[in-house]
């Protein structure tokens, strides 16, 4: 999967992990989501160091920004970035597992939307 799903996936994890499974599930649901949260970590500081360590001014107020002529070479960078695979594994479960295992308890509710965004990381 690519890293840009990791991203865009974020809130959808935190919607799924809201809802009602049996406890075995939750566990290994719990453990996958932690590995993503690492996952997504290592990203951010990787993002942060494209920031500082190449594109990024550092202001008077210890605060970064990236000078207007390098904005383009800093998204271009930041998005090949994006687009390239990680090694997170599919979870151990398929999709429809999931639906199932989801409609077996009335109270939850995922948005669709969440759905379509966790479906890279199930097989």
């Amino acid at each position: 999967m690519k890293i840009k799903e990791i991203i865009e996936a974020k809130d959808a994890w935190l919607d799924l992990i809201n809802q009602k499974f049996s406890i075995r599930l939750s566990y290994k649901l719990s453990k996958y989501i932690k590995l993503i949260e690492s996952e997504l970590k290592v990203i951010e500081e990787e993002k942060s160091k494209l920031v500082k360590e190449k594109y990024g001014v550092k202001g008077e107020n210890e605060e970064w920004s990236i000078p207007q002529e390098k904005i383009k070479d800093f998204y271009d960078e930041l998005n090949e970035f994006f687009e390239s695979d990680s090694d997170v594994e599919e979870f151990d479960m398929s999709m429809d597992d999931l639906i199932s295992e989801l409609e077996k308890n009335d109270d939850n509710v995922i948005n669709i939307v969440n759905i379509v965004k966790l479906e890279p990381f199930f097989s």
